[in-house]
């Protein structure tokens, strides 16, 4: 984005050549340009994998080891269910653990957000959501986390904002449009969409 351009849509280069708006009451939108890393995309995933993931991929594993034991070992007794159990888990945590790192794409993302929800493109891919299949906002760990209802994630670095207050101010205004669209607070402390119409 150039100098002219960041100033027609009212933004500011921050360094490394991404953007972000100078977010004013007026404006009611953001405007971000940043890249994720890989790492970035694997600490989300783990944190995601411990709260839980991990009960999804038990049930998985549970539900292979009957047919993985018989493929496996013609004798059916309990040290053989054991093992297709660990061997069942070991695959299903990995292969789900390579997933997003094979979804990962490394070029610049543009990302727009808004009282209606989010537009991004990064490189020739483009999407959108209303905030009502936005499943949950996570601001933790020096990202911000923008969880789809489908389970996939738009992660936000720090570097995206100009400082962390831009990153605060950025934050509140996703949680009160989230909030807006019909969503609620979990006992958590997560946001999650509101199924009730």
């Amino acid at each position: 984005m150039s100098d002219g351009e960041c100033r027609a849509n009212r933004c500011r280069v921050i360094g490394h050549g991404m953007a972000a708006t100078a977010d004013d009451a007026t404006s009611g939108s953001y405007v971000l340009r940043y890249r994720s890393s890989r790492a970035e995309v694997w600490r989300w995933y783990w944190r995601s994998w411990k709260r839980k993931f991990w009960k999804l991929h038990a049930l998985w594993a549970v539900v292979m080891v009957w047919p993985l034991s018989r493929m496996l070992f013609p004798i059916a007794s309990p040290a053989p269910m054991l093992l297709s159990l660990l061997i069942s888990m070991t695959l299903v945590v990995c292969v789900m653990a390579c997933v997003p790192q094979v979804l990962f794409k490394r070029g610049e993302r543009l990302l727009k957000v808004d009282a209606h929800g989010w537009y991004s493109e990064i490189g020739n891919a483009s999407g959108s959501r209303s905030w009502r299949e936005v499943a949950s906002i996570q601001g933790s760990g020096g990202t911000v986390a923008i969880v789809g209802t489908n389970g996939h994630a738009m992660i936000v670095p720090r570097r995206a904002f100009s400082d962390a207050v831009h990153q605060e101010r950025f934050l509140s205004h996703v949680l009160a449009w989230h909030a807006a669209a019909g969503v609620k607070v979990l006992p958590d402390g997560l946001i999650s969409a509101n199924k009730v119409d």
